[in-house]
């Protein structure tokens, strides 16, 4: 059976990191191989190690590494892959959480359609609004307009990602890796459409002028033309509103 690394880049969620591995150990464990948290922080591999309960560890192999310096999110990520030894590589951020049902509903869609990337829909931890992904994608340009794929959430073919490998990109290296994959003759994309992850309200930027000063230099870097970054720039903001108004009266 094709068997899943799952990587979780870890910084200081000392207090959250208990519920993300409970989250991974609620999944199917035929399907999981080991558990790679990388410790991109300042706390001791044995102390992160220690907040998983005892009668946790044992039933998935659970590794703690330390990156040699801080390479943020996405260098925790490639340190990641890096040592993997599954056939598909599922990311979990620390702050986040998976439903029991995430990894088996996306591995069996991936053997169902022959896909080599799956994402799922996601919400915030406390609130209603879903955050819903693309039905299809099928370029990088269909990846920027349609946006909406939440890392906590995607499953991918290791055979896709190759010597792929994240940026060190403080925002937007996860959107800069799907749009590296989506170039690829190998790039199959499909995604469940039930809510898979449960994301924490704090992780990433407050700031939504931050976030997007990052994005459109991201953009920027993508070398595309002026009318088409300015139409995914609005694409961007729109849904960017579009969630703030449904979050903020929901019911």
């Amino acid at each position: 059976m094709t068997l899943i690394s799952v990587i979780i880049p870890f910084h200081n969620e000392i207090s959250l990191i208990n519920q993300a591995v409970y989250s991974v150990l609620s999944q199917d464990s035929l399907l999981v191989r080991e558990i790679i948290i990388v410790n991109d922080g300042f706390l001791e591999n044995s102390v992160i190690y220690h907040q998983i309960p005892i009668e946790c560890r044992g039933n998935i192999p659970i590794r703690v590494i330390s990156n040699s310096s801080y390479k943020g999110p996405g260098g925790a990520r490639n340190t990641g892959i890096e040592l993997s030894t599954g056939d598909i590589i599922a990311f979990l951020d620390a702050d986040d959480i998976w439903h029991a049902n995430k990894l088996r509903c996306q591995y069996e869609l991936l053997l169902s359609e022959g896909s080599s990337f799956v994402a799922g829909a996601y919400q915030y931890a406390g609130q209603v609004t879903v955050v819903n992904p693309p039905r299809t994608i099928r370029s990088e340009i269909e990846l920027l307009t349609k946006q909406g794929i939440g890392t906590s959430t995607v499953l991918i073919k290791k055979d896709l990602i190759d010597k792929t490998r994240f940026s060190s990109r403080r925002f937007c290296q996860d959107i800069e890796f799907w749009c590296n994959l989506a170039k690829k003759d190998q790039f199959r994309f499909s995604a469940t459409e039930s809510v898979v992850s449960i994301y924490s309200p704090d992780g990433s930027s407050r700031n939504k002028f931050v976030q997007l000063s990052y994005f459109l230099g991201f953009l920027t870097s993508r070398r595309l033309n002026p009318l088409r970054l300015f139409l995914i720039l609005l694409i961007y903001v729109s849904r960017g509103l579009s969630r703030y108004m449904r979050q903020t009266f929901a019911p």
